[in-house]
């Protein structure tokens, strides 16, 4: 889907433009990590835990092991088989000696944060010193060059630049760079994948590199956290389409990629799985029942699975309709804005009007594309009309996963569980085409506008209030 990026402005201010943003946003979020207390972002300590274990160790602990962190429900990270943790904790085991003599070294407090939907951990005894800060800015060092990489794609790819546009016009998407967690490589590794699926969609010829590269995303992706996973559906739908194309008209190229390029994307993928989903599950008996066995004892005791009490967990266990979820308006309402900007445990909120004029302005984006799809659909390529077909039927999959979650597991409307929709709502509001008619070309320059303003003045407001994020 090549989409040749129109602009009214000159290639000069497009790079300056794009240079500013990404140093704004930059800045909010390293004066957020350089200046707030540890724990004072959602479930911070459990990602920080997870980090600080692969500092010295190879391999997954066993289930229920002492000396971790576990969290109310009796779950600690490590066992969500996500791989930033080993990547992450590899990287400031060389990073802390530089990085932590610069922060002043003060113990690992306990933490006593309160939220209905961010829990704060149960117990924390000191496995190792935490070098949150090196975490922090590990993933501070995560969003330049994603938004670097977006914006210089966006030269070629609409889509590319839309991304990287809803990423500067979501301040909620900052925030998540600027702290310790898995979220940030999930999105920044989802963003690489959709760029490579552009990519290959266009290439006359894939190699084996190609597959290499592919292989290597998509094994990683399946070991990054599970709501991003749908990020390779959409990749591999923009492949699928390239290879159909092939099969109408160069079937003997696309039964070469079945016989040779394909299995090697897979093979690859596999090993890459192999040891956090396959061979540490069946190296702990009956993985399924270990993990029960082990929240049933680590668990605070209303949160124990065997005798639970919390109001909104096992909802579904305890014979509560799904409608107790997907009506609640609490659910949606909060759902909404935590993932437009909720900062720290629930405590630094964007100005209500905020929340308000992004929905609206997002939706009338979303508007003005299908407007101009149904007027023009003739200008509007095969892969530009699946991807206006699929994208709101990604939408929905992934809010419906997180209703499905906070039913089957627990009550948690949290924008976090949604942030992978933000790719398939970029092409929605961005526009797929650039020959749109010149009216609509301003029209969207000024949703854009508009949506970075509302954005940078809640940024702004995030960092000049950085520093009051505390316990």
């Amino acid at each position: 889907m090549v989409t040749m990026l129109q602009r009214p402005l000159s290639r000069f201010a497009y790079v300056l433009f794009a240079l500013l943003s990404i140093t704004a946003v930059t800045f909010v979020a390293l004066r957020v990590a350089v200046t707030t207390e540890f724990d004072v972002h959602p479930d911070e300590v459990n990602h920080a835990d997870a980090f600080c274990y692969y500092e010295s160790h190879w391999w997954t602990p066993p289930l229920g092991a002492e000396g971790l962190r576990y969290n109310p429900y009796g779950m600690s990270r490590l066992y969500e088989e996500e791989v930033v943790y080993f990547i992450f904790g590899k990287m400031a085991a060389i990073l802390r000696p530089v990085v932590e003599p610069w922060f002043e070294l003060d113990l690992v407090p306990k933490t006593d944060a309160q939220s209905d939907l961010f829990l704060p951990a149960l117990y924390a005894p000191d496995f190792c010193f935490l070098a949150y800060h090196t975490y922090r800015l590990l993933n501070v060092m995560l969003l330049a060059p994603t938004l670097g990489i977006l914006f210089w794609m966006g030269l070629r790819y609409r889509w590319a630049i839309s991304i990287g546009l809803m990423m500067l016009a979501i301040p909620q998407v900052t925030y998540i760079y600027s702290y310790a967690n898995s979220d940030a490589w999930g999105f920044s590794l989802g963003a690489l994948l959709l760029l490579t699926a552009f990519v290959y969609h266009d290439r006359a010829r894939l190699t084996l590199r190609d597959a290499l590269w592919l292989g290597l995303l998509t094994g990683l992706m399946l070991i990054t956290k599970s709501p991003y996973w749908l990020t390779i559906a959409i990749a591999y739908l923009i492949l699928a389409h390239k290879g159909f194309k092939l099969w109408q008209t160069e079937r003997a190229s696309f039964y070469g990629l079945l016989r040779a390029w394909l299995p090697v994307v897979l093979l690859l993928t596999f090993v890459l799985i192999l040891p956090l989903k396959i061979i540490y599950p069946l190296s702990q008996g009956d993985y399924g029942a270990g993990v029960i066995a082990a929240r049933d004892r680590l668990a605070r005791a209303d949160l124990r699975p065997s005798n639970h009490t919390y109001p909104g967990y096992l909802l579904r266990e305890d014979g509560f309709p799904f409608s107790v979820v997907w009506a609640n308006p609490e659910w949606w309402r909060n759902t909404y804005q935590s993932l437009y900007g909720i900062f720290g445990y629930w405590r630094i909120f964007a100005s209500t009007w905020a929340y308000y004029a992004a929905g609206y302005l997002l939706f009338f984006g979303l508007l003005c594309t299908y407007f101009d799809f149904i007027r023009r659909r003739s200008s509007y390529s095969s892969l530009t009309r699946l991807m206006l077909m699929v994208a709101p039927l990604a939408i929905v999959a992934i809010v419906f996963a997180s209703l499905l979650y906070s039913w089957v597991f627990a009550l948690q409307p949290q924008g976090r569980l949604v942030l992978p929709l933000l790719f398939p709502l970029a092409l929605l509001v961005g526009g797929a085409v650039d020959d749109e008619p010149r009216w609509l070309r301003r029209v969207r320059v000024l949703i854009w506008f508009c949506l970075l303003a509302l954005s940078f003045y809640t940024l702004r407001n995030l960092a000049l209030l950085a520093p009051t994020l505390r316990h």
